[in-house]
């Protein structure tokens, strides 16, 4: 989460930058950079709310990913089981 912090913050400091620069190139080159840092805070959130579905699903990093394996008694093996990595 500390990334994320310092993404926006960068991005609130490129946009007022941008808005009060002097020269039309250097507004420019504002623009340019806060382009890229949205760009890097969009890839940011997404790596961090792949995060929040993984932990959302328990069985996601279990040895039970796929299934029981060999299904306590009682407990019936499902039709179908998703497989790994899909």
């Amino acid at each position: 989460m500390q990334q994320l912090t310092k993404d926006f913050g960068y991005w609130r400091a490129l946009v007022v930058a941008e808005q009060h620069a002097d020269d039309p190139a250097e507004a420019a080159r504002f623009a340019r950079d806060r382009q890229i840092r949205e760009m890097l805070t969009i890839r940011d959130l997404g790596v961090w709310t792949h995060y929040v579905g993984d932990a959302s699903q328990p069985l996601h990093i279990s040895i039970h990913y796929n299934g029981w394996g060999n299904y306590p008694e009682g407990k019936q093996q499902p039709r179908y089981q998703a497989s790994p990595g899909k």
